[in-house]
C-alpha cells in the first residue's frame, strides 16, 4: 500500500496556507494514494490507538445561524439528531448565534462510512480523549464557541486548554487522501510509538509532489 507518514513540528492543516509554529505542537499526516488504501491503515491505526483514546468524537457545526422557517428548522434538527452510520450518542446543540452543531462518539471498527462522515473539514473535526476524560455533555457545550469556525488559532487554543487531547481532521480529492492528528508533541510522540509496528515510511513535506505523482 502506498501510504506515507510526515510528522512536523507546529500546527499545519492541511491545504490550509497558515501555519502556526510552535516546539509545543506536533503534527502527524498520512497520506494515501487512494482513500482505500488510507482506510485500511486507519482501520489498524484506531485499533491500536482506542486503548489510549477511550473516547472518540466526531464535531460537526453548520457554521453559520440558521435561516428559515419554523418547519425547516424542525426538519433540520431532526436530521442532525440522528446518528450517522459509525457514530452513536448523538448531541445536538445550538450556539447564541444561532448556529447549529452536533457532537457524536466514534463506534469502531473504522470504515469507509467513518472516512465520508468526516471528509467535510470545514465543518467536521474528529476529537480524541484519553481514558474518555470528558462528557458528551460537556464536549458540547466546550465547542458552542467553535461552531461558527474551528480555525488555526481555535485549534490550537483548544489543545492548551485540553493538553491530553488530539484533533484529527481528514482530506480527500482525485489525487490523495490525507487523515491528520494534531497535539501536543508528547502525545503525538505516543502515537507514533504505537503505530511504528505498521512500518509506514516516513516522507518531508517537499516531497510531497513527488509521492503523490509517483503513484
Amino acid at each position: 500500500m502506498r501510504t506515507a507518514l510526515i510528522v512536523e513540528k507546529g500546527l499545519h492543516i492541511w491545504r490550509s496556507t497558515r501555519q502556526i509554529d510552535s516546539s509545543e505542537i506536533s503534527t502527524l499526516t498520512l497520506l494515501s494514494n487512494s482513500k482505500g488504501n488510507l482506510v485500511a491503515q486507519l482501520f489498524s491505526i484506531f485499533s491500536i490507538l482506542i486503548p489510549i483514546f477511550g473516547g472518540i468524537y466526531r464535531f460537526y457545526s453548520m457554521l453559520l445561524p440558521f435561516c428559515g422557517s419554523k418547519v425547516q428548522e424542525l426538519k433540520l434538527k431532526k436530521e442532525l439528531s440522528e446518528n450517522l452510520d459509525g457514530f452513536d450518542q448523538t448531541l445536538l446543540r445550538c450556539n447564541s448565534s444561532n448556529v447549529w452543531h452536533n457532537v457524536s462518539k466514534l463506534v469502531l471498527p473504522f470504515s469507509e462510512t467513518h472516512f465520508d462522515c468526516l471528509s467535510d473539514s470545514e465543518r467536521v473535526s474528529l476529537l480524541f480523549f484519553q481514558n474518555n476524560s470528558i462528557s458528551l455533555d460537556d464536549l458540547s457545550k466546550e465547542f458552542d464557541q467553535f461552531a461558527e469556525g474551528f480555525s488555526e488559532q481555535d485549534v490550537l487554543e483548544f489543545i492548551n486548554k485540553y493538553p491530553n487531547a488530539i484533533v484529527g481532521k481528514v482530506f480527500e480529492d482525485d489525487t490523495h487522501a490525507a487523515f491528520q492528528l494534531i497535539g501536543r508533541a508528547e502525545v503525538i510522540d505516543k502515537v507514533i510509538d504505537n503505530i511504528e509496528v505498521m512500518d509506514i515510511k516516513e516522507i518531508d513535506r517537499g516531497q510531497v509532489p513527488d509521492f503523490i505523482n509517483s503513484n
